[in-house]
């Protein structure tokens, strides 16, 4: 405690960067894991000081501005620490980062949300190959409370930042769902899904609704139970999401459509605007082709309560024999697959 309430005095009278530094030298590659534990709680106990520091009278008046700047090197370390086997350890890395949140406002936090990504990634990568963590290569999300304490900053820029900053956050976030367990999304699988849902309804370009497309596809993989209350919402969203220009949105349309069809009770309104929407005469080719993929995508995965009707199937069965042979190869294609999912 002392040595961290001295690194913050150091701190909080302007320079982050020499206080940090030491605070961070001994998670070495190398070190044990008591040892990564024991910095990490110096490193909660800094922020936590750094935080009462900066807001004392004498501090530096871009104190919490140059903890910002230094803060990189220490939180990596924190992140990788987070898909180390040892409970203890990763339980005070959490901590670290629990308190370093309440040190630094979310959206400057923000700022360094590129970062979490790379190194959370990283770490699994590490993990997985090394350590054979295959299954859970970072247990503080898959296990623990992790995702509580790092969701604030990319919910924030996914719902704040300009078009760049919310593709990030959004691609991120299906990073940590990923990474995650039906466990620990449960307490907060709402209040990831209504924010994607919404910033995937609004008018953002292609990368942005396709990186929403694909978080919201990655919550259905890992816990689709979590997210029944929001099949309506997810079933419109991706069926608007075939009509769309870009490729890599009707893409992700067609993959999520997929992951629905077993928790949607109202298929019979989704094929029939579908087949409709494939064989309109006003249809672009791309679009025809991501209708029919689509609707191959719900046959093949229509194992629900409620598959669809037999006049949905007969409306689907047209559909795919009046493209059938379609001068667009994709369209023709695309014809062909839905057949083979409707058995014939």
């Amino acid at each position: 405690a002392g040595a961290a309430a001295v690194a913050a005095a150091v701190a909080a009278g302007g320079d982050a960067s020499a206080a940090v530094g030491p605070l961070a030298s001994p998670f070495a590659d190398n070190a044990k894991a008591p040892l990564r534990r024991d910095a990490s709680t110096l490193a909660a106990a800094f922020f936590r000081a750094c935080d009462d520091r900066c807001d004392a009278e004498g501090a530096a008046e871009d104190c919490r501005d140059r903890l910002l700047e230094a803060a990189p090197l220490l939180l990596r370390e924190l992140l990788n620490n987070l898909a180390e086997p040892d409970d203890a350890c990763r339980g005070q890395a959490l901590e670290a980062l629990a308190s370093y949140g309440d040190a630094v406002a979310v959206e400057r936090q923000a700022e360094h949300l590129d970062m979490y990504r790379a190194t959370l990634q990283s770490a699994a990568s590490a993990a997985r190959l090394g350590r054979k963590q295959v299954e859970e290569p970072v247990p503080a999300l898959s296990r623990d409370g992790g995702l509580k304490i790092l969701l604030p900053p990319y919910l924030h820029s996914l719902l704040h930042g300009d078009p760049e900053q919310r593709e990030s956050a959004a691609l991120g976030i299906g990073e940590l769902v990923r990474l995650s367990s039906e466990a620990t999304l449960k307490p907060v699988a709402i209040k990831v899904a209504g924010p994607l849902i919404r910033v995937g309804g609004d008018r953002f370009g292609g990368p942005v609704k396709a990186a929403v497309l694909e978080a919201l596809a990655a919550l259905l993989e890992v816990a689709p139970k979590l997210v029944k209350a929001f099949v309506p919402q997810l079933q419109a969203t991706f069926a608007k999401a075939l009509r769309d220009p870009a490729l890599e949105v009707r893409r992700n349309g067609v993959t999520a459509l997929g992951l629905l069809a077993p928790l949607s009770t109202r298929l019979d309104a989704l094929v029939t605007d579908l087949s409709s929407g494939a064989t309109a005469d006003d249809a672009p080719d791309a679009v025809a082709a991501a209708c029919l993929k689509g609707l191959a995508a719900v046959f093949g995965n229509a194992t629900g309560p409620k598959p669809p009707s037999d006049a949905s199937r007969d409306a689907a069965r047209d559909a795919a024999e009046a493209l059938a042979g379609h001068e667009d190869p994709e369209v023709s294609k695309a014809a062909a697959a839905l057949s083979s999912a409707l058995g014939g």
